[in-house]
This record gives C-alpha cells, structure tokens and sequence, in this order.
C-alpha cells in the first residue's frame, strides 16, 4: 500500500519572538525526497508546503490531508519550524500546565512575565490530537522538529 505525506517546513515568521529559521525547507524537501526514493510514497501522494505557511493554511491541510486524502491509509505527517510552549497555572489550585502548539508563519506571540502567551494562530498540539482520534487512517507516523528555543 502506497503512503500519503503532510510534509510542512516553515522557515518565515512574523513574530517579534520567532526569529526565522535557516533549515526547515531545506529539511521539509529533503524528507520529501527520501519518501519518494525509499518510502513507498510516490510524489502525488506528498503535500509539501514551505517557506511562508499561515495558521490557515497549515489548519485547512490538516484537515484536507487528515480527513480526505490518507483516509483509510499508511500517513506521515512531517513538520520542521518552531513549537511554542504556553505555561497556565489554575487559579484556584495554583497547578501549572503546559500547552504545545506548532506555530505557523502567522503566529503571533506576546510574554507575561517571562512566560508566552499565544495570541494567533498557532496550532494546538492537543487539537491535532483529537483531528487525528476522529479520522480513519490504515496508520500514522507524526514527526515533529519543533524546537521552542529560548522560551
């Protein structure tokens, strides 16, 4: 059975707090390549996006891929660029929680006493989570090189 890939590499950003990276595309088309050569995964199956990619863009692939494309097959989803990590502490109970996101081109950031705090578009990990538990897929690989760097 052939593979379906999502394969996402963001090397732009707008934020003030995610500086741009220099290795994304490169690695996000080099992923993409060893797929077609080793990984039973002919190039038309391979939704590569790169470069500048905005929190809709990245949501609707998600979807598209994750609902249509691989339904009922062998998936990966590949994605190089920043992770954010957003700390929340319960009011009543003072508990301290952890939020990750994939931040798109788009992302928009500010900090709270040395904590982020994320205001746009970035992708929670919790809700690509549960885009994942409600499709069906034959299989899922999920490859993250998400670094969140200076948090």
């Amino acid at each position: 059975m052939a593979r379906y890939a999502l394969i996402v590499g963001i090397e732009t950003y707008n934020s003030q707090y995610l500086q741009d990276l220099s290795k994304s595309v490169n690695d996000a088309k080099d992923f993409a390549q060893l797929l077609e050569d080793y990984g039973n995964c002919p190039r038309n199956h391979i939704t590569l996006l790169s470069g500048q990619v905005t929190g809709d863009e990245l949501i609707q692939a998600l979807k598209t891929f994750l609902s249509e494309q691989a339904k009922n097959q062998d998936a990966i989803i590949y994605f190089s660029g920043h992770g954010v990590l957003e700390k929340q502490q319960d009011p009543l109970t003072d508990e301290v929680s952890q939020k990750g996101y994939l931040a798109a081109s788009d992302c928009q950031l500010s900090k709270k006493e040395n904590q982020w705090v994320v205001k746009d578009n970035a992708i929670p990990l919790e809700s690509i989570t549960k885009l994942i538990n409600n499709t069906e897929l034959s299989s899922l690989i999920v490859i993250l090189d998400a670094c969140h760097s200076g948090a």
